[in-house]
């Protein structure tokens, strides 16, 4: 089973990725601040990482300069989940990351990257609810 460290200081987000990730069959390991990301990234090996930029401790960017150090070959497997603005991210090229996805993000985006960098396999996405159209009476 692949392994998914996420590296996110919102609790509710860490909560729905964490969710879909299990969802989609990996295992998953949490970090709410920079900090405590790097450590984990210290210790063990990781399928997949996905990372918040504007994060507490050390941000996001020095998060990455630690992975191109440490595991390189983590950043084509790095989802990067971020609301920092366009001046912010002006002169940032990805560095070799996978995907940058913008906050709000579309779940299903998400899911795609997830499934193209652990190369599990997709979840079933719900049908589409549909709303039967009743004509309204003229008269």
């Amino acid at each position: 089973m692949s392994t998914v460290l996420i590296i996110e200081d919102d609790d509710a987000i860490r909560v729905l990725i964490s969710a879909l990730c299990r969802r989609l069959g990996l295992a998953v390991e949490v970090a709410a601040d920079g900090a405590a990301g790097v450590a984990m990234l210290r210790q063990r090996h990781y399928d997949a990482l996905l990372l918040d930029l504007m994060l507490p401790k050390v941000n996001g960017f020095e998060v990455l300069r630690e992975v191109r150090a440490s595991a390189p070959s983590l950043l084509a497997r790095t989802i990067i989940i971020t609301a920092v603005s366009n001046a912010t991210l002006r002169d940032f090229d990805g560095g070799g990351t996978m995907v940058l996805l913008r906050k709000p993000f579309d779940i299903a985006d998400l899911q795609d990257a997830l499934v193209a960098c652990t190369g599990c396999m997709e979840a079933p996405r719900p049908a589409p609810r549909l709303v039967p159209f009743t004509a309204r009476a003229t008269g």
